[in-house]
């Protein structure tokens, strides 16, 4: 399945409510940058499972940038 990075940034937008007018590329860090807590990283975990019918749980415990989370999608995608 390709991962598209632009609707991983839509999901990240829609679950931490980061406004239109924040950058948020492959790059950006999720807790320094856009201040991602662990509540935060359980509703996108879900959220991007959903989108990407992923029916196992994913390992999101070394996730420091958007990249990684598409890194990841992949490998179970």
């Amino acid at each position: 399945m390709n991962v598209n990075i632009e609707r991983v940034i839509e999901i990240i937008r829609e679950e931490l409510c980061v406004d239109d007018d924040v950058e948020i590329n492959g790059d950006t860090k999720l807790r320094q940058e856009l201040e991602m807590d662990s509540l935060d990283t359980m509703g996108l975990i879900s959220a991007l499972e959903d989108e990407y019918n992923i029916n196992e749980e994913l390992n999101y415990t070394n996730l420091v940038t958007v990249n990684d989370i598409v890194d990841v999608i992949k490998q179970y995608a």
